[in-house]
């Protein structure tokens, strides 16, 4: 189906990305490379960096929500888009240009289970009032709702996002006794074509969090929507 341009929708977010990478090896990969070894530690969001052929889209099901379904399909000429189309964009938080950091140290960190591929953004030992800038890039003027995938576990703290200075007003908890992934739905905005800031702040923490005042960003999500 790919190779005749059509397009492939997967409806697993959690393990779609072996079947189809394996089959993209096939197709694509020199003979001694065509194996199951060669994909470990890949996920699906790696399939345009291996494989720049394909687009990549993630579309949305729920509006905030995480349940969407994959789209692969063969990538448009530079410059070319289907007439009212839609964009979805995904910004992994190790991948995104750091701008500020006022406290604390920073680096990128793997996760999920071994092979599964993909990471986050790590800040720790800031203290409140810190803050930290990651830039993003936008190709063309559009109205998006903006959602942020971030980790919560034992040591982290409550944090504020804003977009380009403008602040969101809600204070976002990252505090859990387990670690794990939540998702927070921080803006509908309009942005322009170009560079944006996304800036987390630090403002407070739990006692039984400890004195880490932890954050870890999986990703910043922009789905477009229609004016």
């Amino acid at each position: 189906m790919l190779e005749k341009g059509e397009a492939v929708f997967i409806s697993s977010p959690y393990w779609p990305e072996r079947p189809v990478l394996n089959e993209l090896y096939a197709l694509l990969a020199p003979p001694q490379r065509r194996s199951a070894a060669w994909a470990n530690g890949l996920d699906v969001r790696e399939l345009e960096r291996t494989f720049p052929v394909y687009a990549l889209q993630r579309v949305p099901l729920i509006r905030g929500q995480p349940f969407y379904i994959y789209r692969l399909a063969r990538r448009e000429p530079a410059g070319a888009q289907a007439p009212g189309s839609l964009l979805s964009l995904r910004f992994e938080g190790e991948d995104m240009t750091v701008g500020r950091v006022s406290g604390g140290k920073l680096f990128p960190q793997p996760l999920g289970s071994p092979g599964r591929g993909g990471g986050q953004v790590l800040w720790l030992d800031g203290k409140e009032g810190d803050v930290l800038e990651l830039v993003f890039s936008v190709p063309r003027d559009l109205l998006a709702d903006l959602v942020l995938d971030y980790t919560r576990s034992s040591d982290f703290g409550r944090f504020t996002v804003s977009i380009d200075g403008l602040e969101t007003g809600t204070a976002f908890e990252g505090w859990s006794t387990t670690l794990g992934l939540d998702h927070a739905s921080i803006a509908t905005a309009r942005l322009q074509a170009g560079n944006h800031v996304l800036q987390v702040r630090l403002v407070g923490i739990r006692p039984e969090a400890g004195t880490r005042y932890g954050f870890g960003l999986d990703c910043l999500r922009i789905d477009e929507r229609r004016n």
